[in-house]
């Protein structure tokens, strides 16, 4: 089919569909570090909204109308997960924080791990009944000092990950 006048027609190096090289597309299975890092920003400046602020049960949901509202962005089918996913050791390439610490730079340097393992961690951290959000912080020095006392500070994912 011909195209239209003044349509834009890509060079033909784009509209190429020949297969990545291998070098492009890596020896193993594709690599989780994108989705990680997505799933672990989401849970440090959102985390908050998920965590138990009434552990009593006195208050209904019309007393935190908003408590839920951002919840979904925390589930890791947000992130390219599935169930499936939970068990097997997570596919990490590469070995930068990009200068953050806690789980990224310990993700990045440490054992292998699993989805459920580093969720299970998340969830501890972030969700419980003492609501963290820091991330509105511009100064990733002060931010690293945060995560440092609540995400690794006192070993405090050492103790959960052993």
């Amino acid at each position: 089919m011909p195209a239209e006048a003044g349509a834009f027609t890509p060079p033909a190096s784009i509209q190429s569909n020949a297969a990545p090289t291998a070098a492009f597309a890596g020896a193993g299975a594709p690599s989780d570090s994108l989705g990680v890092a997505h799933l672990i920003s989401a849970y440090q400046s959102l985390g908050h909204m998920g965590s138990n602020l009434d552990p009593l049960g006195l208050h209904t949901n019309a007393s935190f109308p908003n408590r839920n509202k951002h919840v979904g962005s925390l589930d890791i089918t947000h992130h390219g997960f599935t169930e499936k996913d939970l068990d097997r050791e997570l596919n990490l390439k590469g070995n930068s924080s990009g200068g953050n610490t806690g789980y990224l730079e310990e993700l990045a340097t440490g054992p292998k791990v699993t989805l459920r393992k580093v969720v299970d961690n998340l969830k501890e951290t972030y969700c419980g009944t003492l609501g963290i959000e820091y991330m509105h912080i511009t100064d990733p020095a002060k931010q690293n000092w945060i995560r440092d006392k609540v995400s690794t500070g006192s070993d405090a994912h050492t103790k959960h990950t052993h």
